[in-house]
């Protein structure tokens, strides 16, 4: 198992994406994506020639690595369980069914770390996951408009209920277990990105290059004056 594992637990539409570059732009911090998310599965399969789920699950552990043999993974808490039952259950690992949580985890990865990524501001996580769905725009790119869809305040309610749920999810998981991990708030690492990668780094124990300058994004920021103006109705709607 490659070194310094590390899980990078959010909920979507917390910028995980702009961390997981970031992270793999150091060229030290793992090549972090949703590994485990069903939908990208199919992809990583051909990638890594694993036809089975033995040979899937061994080249999830040993292939998504930087060249010093460093290890990340996002996990977003609506496929955690899944993850889990998938890992449980892996011959490979030997484990009893009703092994814990974390011992599952640190059998699959040892000594994994966890990254907490959270977002203050539940109301813009709802409206960027529901125009990112209602839209297919997950990303822009340079030249690239957005394209905001009709407003829907009882879509963007049940989200913004999702997107709670997903982090007191997550916050009661690391109370049960008593893990601390280490936390990073999306409105803060959008302000100091750099630093955010620098202390991830140190979390890890991960040494990142001399000469590494600035981190910057490589995709450009999505919320825009249509975000604005969906977050004033939907307030306003909602007195």
């Amino acid at each position: 198992m490659a070194a310094s594992p590390y899980l990078i637990c959010s909920v979507q539409r917390s910028g995980s994406w702009l961390l997981c570059h970031a992270l793999q732009d150091t060229g030290v911090l793992g090549v972090p994506a949703e590994y485990f998310h069903r939908g990208d599965e199919e992809f990583w399969r051909g990638r890594w020639g694993a036809t089975t789920e033995e040979a899937f699950l061994q080249a999830l552990r040993d292939q998504p690595v930087s060249a010093n043999g460093v290890w990340g993974s996002k996990m977003m808490w609506n496929y955690f369980a899944d993850a889990l039952t998938r890992l449980r259950a892996w011959p490979h690992l030997g484990l009893a069914s009703d092994a814990a949580d974390p011992d599952v985890l640190a059998a699959a990865f040892p000594g994994v770390r966890y990254v907490w990524l959270r977002r203050d501001d539940k109301l813009r996580q709802a409206i960027s996951l529901w125009r990112a769905g209602a839209t297919g725009q997950y990303a822009l790119t340079d030249g690239q408009q957005p394209a905001p869809p009709p407003f829907d305040q009882a879509a963007i309610s049940r989200l913004v209920q999702w997107v709670e749920e997903g982090e007191a999810g997550w916050r009661r998981w690391f109370a049960a277990h008593s893990i601390a991990p280490l936390e990073i708030v999306y409105e803060d690492m959008t302000r100091r990105l750099t630093t955010v990668v620098r202390d991830i780094s140190a979390f890890l124990g991960v040494p990142l290059p001399q000469d590494l300058g600035p981190v910057h994004p490589r995709m450009l920021r999505q919320a825009d004056h249509h975000t604005e103006r969906l977050v004033e109705r939907f307030r306003s709607l909602s007195l």
